[in-house]
């Protein structure tokens, strides 16, 4: 499917052309996520974050919105979309024993403990908004980001016991625990660069014009 880059938009299922570096031409992806801050977002990792403009912190829990990245063809980490009821699965970023489940290098783990506790809790409101691609190749091994969608924390019918769950691991025979989280992928089949840049400024997302 054609992208809606150059119209300032992402949409469902849409491929964005990933070189990894904004400032080649046929870059879509992080041209799209480069902001009036002169700030993008980290390129090599599962949870990507982008910072707020308006205070002055990298922490991924200060995040305007984190993107979650997956190639959904990892056997040990095995995410899935089930593409008829939006569910979505994905693994945190603890994936090596050594460390506790929540203190990796970006966070992503942390970030998951967090938003969850937000649904849990009742403060939707305060749930950053999380947005899901999936790394594709092309028969020219050319990189591309498909939009998976807009999603958030939880599912229908799933209990605050079931949707974030710690699951255990043996890895050279030493054990770690790793998240498995359930999120929803709403049926929003556009998201505007306007809205996005409301969110980095510390726009709350239900109070965005856009």
């Amino acid at each position: 499917m054609k992208s809606l880059i150059e119209n300032n938009f992402l949409r469902v299922d849409a491929l964005y052309r990933n070189t990894n570096n904004r400032k080649k031409d046929e870059d879509e992806f992080n041209k799209f996520f480069w902001f009036n801050d002169n700030k993008g977002i980290n390129n090599v990792s599962g949870f990507r974050p982008k910072s707020r403009s308006d205070i002055k912190s990298n922490d991924i829990l200060d995040c305007a919105f984190c993107i979650l990245v997956t190639n959904l063809g990892e056997n040990e980490w095995p995410d899935e979309l089930n593409p008829e009821t939006g569910q979505f699965t994905y693994y945190g970023d603890n994936r090596e024993p050594g460390k506790s489940i929540n203190s990796t290098s970006v966070g992503g783990n942390k970030f998951l403990e967090s938003v969850f506790e937000k649904l849990h809790f009742q403060s939707k409101s305060d749930i950053q908004p999380t947005l899901c691609f999936q790394v594709q190749k092309d028969k020219d091994n050319k990189s591309y980001m498909r939009f998976i969608g807009l999603a958030a924390p939880g599912a229908q019918g799933l209990s605050s016991s079931d949707d974030l769950v710690a699951v255990w691991k043996i890895r050279d025979n030493l054990r770690f625990q790793n998240y498995r989280s359930i999120f929803t992928i709403l049926k929003v089949e556009i998201i505007s660069k306007s809205w996005l840049d409301d969110l980095v400024k510390g726009i709350k997302p239900h109070e965005s014009m856009h």
